[in-house]
């Protein structure tokens, strides 16, 4: 006699007649249901030993005597007074139990998860709403109080009446989860399933997201309510992968996105050279709050493809704690928009979420017109390439203008570039070289006199001196960065030009 557990197919949803079961549409990334783990956790009630080799065949139904070597198959059959359930080489000995009442508990146990993956596959299929997908959940954790918050902490959906929503988490929890990597990483939307203790509260939680097509996602946090309800263990884990791997499939997203998720095609355009006309411009501004007129600077997220989730959830998460920004998503990595009136606050909020997920994000230099976005890109991107240098979260170009120029004038064909400076100095009388070389050392030190005193070795009041030289000379302007890059660069290549000949 052999009971149906899942029948699978891989084209759509199929609701198969009652007691039958239903397709999970399983993927590979699926975790497994039924394997003698979860067949224990049904007969924890029974006296048993448990003995597993490798618990790592999915069980596809189950039979009542020991005649098949199928690797899906459970067999459950009697020895002496205990009864076998066994699997390849796993094996789980009830002791002075009937054969009927263990097939009993097996069979019941399978046909609940069993009517509950049909009915959740329902509610995906159908579009259904956030609340309902609460309802589903609470079936799995009877005697649990299920809550659904956004990014923020603030909860939507609660199994608990009495709460009114929806309505701010309390801090002390979201400092908690703040505090503890995994739940971290969660709340940024990288796909995840944890529990934890919290001392504050007394009681275990257990903590995850669905990330849905549409790359927005939810938080479910789980805790007991009820006397005598089992602590939340390995058990819910695994039924909290398991509600994960089917509602994530959902392309639903109550909670509105914020941000300008649909205007991205706007800097897309531009980052691909393509022209933007000045209506466009203003309409986008419009919906933007803010004027790229008024200061604003480009950030750069590194790709990281083993964590896609994040790649996809963290531009909504930017969105949610930084109102004025503007991510999204382009080639595979994530670009982001601040304007210069809140660059701080953005920069500090952007380490806080990256940090602890370890990726890296590179910061252009401050641009006010919109034809500078390939330029802001090229610098947010050569920021991002010192990344395994530098070991921080945020990587500015201020750090890197010499490489950026290089790069820039490597990438225009400039090679053989040579700053007017360069000329003006050498044709001094009184030893262009000598000023040529002091003037490249001030600038490199950072329009410093006693650090470029100290790199020439010569008395502070002789640097003085010859800086006035240079200033009859040439005009000097500290704060024009560019400028001063431009010419270091140049007499860079004009020195490693010599020094070949």
């Amino acid at each position: 006699m052999c009971y149906t557990i899942l029948k699978k197919t891989d084209a759509h949803v199929v609701i198969l007649p009652r007691g039958t079961g239903l397709s999970a549409l399983q993927n590979k990334e699926d975790p497994m249901l039924f394997n003698m783990e979860m067949i224990s956790y049904f007969l924890s009630d029974f006296d048993m030993d448990l003995k597993f080799i490798e618990d790592k065949w999915q069980i596809n139904s189950f039979m009542v005597g020991d005649e098949t070597d199928d690797l899906s198959v459970l067999r459950i059959f009697s020895d002496n007074s205990n009864v076998i359930c066994k699997n390849e080489e796993n094996r789980i000995t009830v002791f002075g139990a009937e054969l009927k009442d263990v097939v009993n508990v097996v069979a019941r146990r399978i046909n609940f998860y069993n009517d509950w993956e049909r009915r959740a596959l329902v509610a995906v299929a159908t579009g259904r709403q956030l609340s309902d997908y609460l309802s589903l959940l609470s079936e799995l954790f009877p005697g649990y109080t299920v809550k659904f918050l956004d990014a923020l902490g603030r909860i939507h959906h609660s199994t608990d009446k009495s709460e009114i929503l929806p309505k701010p988490m309390d801090p002390l929890y979201m400092t908690l989860i703040r505090n503890i990597p995994a739940c971290h990483r969660i709340s940024l939307g990288i796909n995840g399933v944890t529990s934890f203790w919290s001392s504050h509260f007394q009681r275990q939680y257990l903590y995850g997201n669905f990330v849905f097509p549409d790359s927005s996602f939810i938080i479910f946090s789980i805790f007991a309510t009820h006397d005598g309800v089992e602590p939340i263990g390995n058990l819910q884990i695994r039924l909290g992968q398991f509600a994960q791997s089917i509602f994530q499939r959902a392309n639903v997203s109550r909670l509105d996105q914020p941000g300008l998720m649909t205007n991205r095609n706007f800097i897309m355009h531009l980052l691909d050279g393509q022209e933007i006309s000045g209506q466009d411009v203003q309409d986008f501004e419009t919906v933007l709050g803010w004027s790229v007129s008024d200061g604003a600077y480009f950030v750069l997220i590194e790709n990281r493809p083993n964590d896609s989730f994040a790649v996809r959830a963290l531009p909504y998460t930017i969105s949610t704690r930084l109102p004025l920004s503007f991510p999204f998503n382009y080639n595979d990595t994530i670009v982001c928009l601040i304007p210069d009136c809140d660059f701080k606050h953005s920069c500090n909020t952007l380490k806080d979420l990256l940090t602890p997920i370890g990726f890296s994000g590179g910061i252009s230099l401050p641009f006010n017109t919109w034809d500078q976005i390939p330029s802001a890109y090229f610098q947010a991107r050569i920021s991002l390439a010192h990344k395994s240098n530098a070991g921080a979260s945020l990587l500015a170009c201020y750090d890197y203008l010499w490489d950026w120029y290089i790069e820039r004038f490597k990438s225009d064909g400039c090679s053989d570039l040579r700053h007017p400076a360069i000329d003006a100095l050498l044709r001094s009388q009184n030893g262009g070289r000598q000023l040529l070389d002091t003037f490249y050392c001030y600038l490199r030190h950072n329009c410093s006199l006693a650090a470029t005193a100290s790199a020439l070795d010569i008395h502070i009041n002789t640097l003085k001196y010859r800086m006035n030289k240079i200033r009859d000379i040439v005009d000097l302007e500290p704060d024009d960065y560019e400028g001063r890059m431009a010419f270091l660069v140049s007499y860079d290549i004009e020195h490693k030009q010599n020094v070949g000949k």
